[in-house]
């Protein structure tokens, strides 16, 4: 429930968004479509900035409860994002899947 009340697990303003966007942009480019994997999306905060910026994004995470939420922001969102229920260490995902893979939380948690 709380979880992305916490700072570092939502985005709270419009200017944090352009933030995140500016970061991922320089780091990884505009997505025009790439597909990337979010190892250990939780709720689906970086999923849903990578989306905004055109990738065609998978959500992974362990943890149907966190999965549930990412999936009812999608919802919301109206934004067309997978995300599945997997081990971040055996995806079990094609190794030609991805162009782009992005972590946040994996090692903290």
């Amino acid at each position: 429930e709380t979880f992305d009340l916490q700072v570092g697990h939502e985005i709270f303003s419009e200017q944090e968004r352009a933030a995140w966007h500016a970061l991922i942009t320089r780091h990884i480019g505009p997505g025009a479509g790439r597909a990337s994997l979010d190892l250990a999306c939780g709720t689906g905060v970086i999923s849903h900035l990578m989306h905004d910026l055109g990738f065609v994004v998978t959500g992974l995470d362990w943890s149907e409860a966190m999965l549930a939420k990412a999936r009812a922001k999608a919802q919301k969102r109206g934004a067309d994002i997978r995300f599945i229920m997997r081990d971040a260490e055996r995806t079990l995902e094609d190794k030609a899947s991805y162009d782009v893979i992005v972590t946040r939380h994996l090692v903290w948690t």
